[in-house]
């Protein structure tokens, strides 16, 4: 059996070629365009706070957190809370 080197690569330095698509991010680093991506963490973290602030500058194209955004739309799918749970 091979042996394979799975060390840690920080997102922002991961090369292009190793995405596995010709496309450019949406959202450098972590959003690309066609695939499905999963937000997900323990209440009260920021995840909608996140989420609203990477909407709107979707919708324009312009810079989010200091990383670069190509204008584009999203699908935003979501579960109601759990009753008893909020």
């Amino acid at each position: 059996m091979p042996i394979i080197n799975l060390e840690p690569i920080v997102l922002d330095k991961i090369p292009y070629e190793m995405t596995g698509t010709n496309h450019p991010w949406l959202w450098n680093g972590y959003l690309m365009p066609g695939d499905v991506t999963l937000l997900t963490s323990l209440w009260k973290t920021g995840k909608t706070t996140l989420l609203t602030g990477l909407l709107q500058h979707l919708e324009n194209g312009t810079p989010f957190l200091g990383r670069t955004v190509q204008q584009g739309r999203a699908l935003i799918v979501g579960q109601p809370p759990v009753s008893g749970r909020c």
